[in-house]
């Protein structure tokens, strides 16, 4: 649909829809419930190292069906989620003592944990290697 609109600006004339057509086109493969900036780049650092696609958003429950949490990003048969910390929604004190107990909770179920930040992502090998790891241990 969106598309459709943008064919039919080009068709009349409008100037920079090709641009646009080119960006919609190298997003559409991006998850579309990222919330922020850092989970895109997490997602692309994935996905051009080759890695399966991770669900976005994936909803972690305990064994009473009780919500623990909810990565940005996630690979479920490896129990592997994968979180941005942005500095605002997770750099005050609180946010870290949650960030930390929502860890420790998630790691006593079998999960292994990754947070990522904008300097992980410029420098990806060693995140990229930790994910290598765990999904190699689960057969991925």
């Amino acid at each position: 649909m969106v598309l459709d609109r943008i064919d039919d600006l080009g068709a009349s004339g409008w100037s920079g829809v090709a641009f646009l057509r080119v960006l919609l086109d190298e997003r559409k493969d991006e998850p579309e419930d990222a919330e922020s900036v850092g989970e895109l780049w997490t997602y692309r650092q994935l996905r051009d190292a080759g890695f399966p696609e991770p669900v976005s958003q994936y909803v972690v429950h305990d064994d009473r069906g009780g919500i623990v949490a909810r990565p940005d990003l996630a690979y479920p048969w490896a129990k592997l989620p994968i979180g941005y910390d942005g500095r605002k929604p997770h750099g005050n004190p609180v946010a870290i003592e949650r960030d930390k107990e929502r860890d420790m909770l998630l790691k006593s179920m079998g999960w292994e944990v990754l947070r990522v930040t904008k300097r992980v992502i410029r420098s990806p090998a060693p995140f990229l290697a930790a994910v290598r790891l765990r999904l190699a241990q689960f057969g991925g």
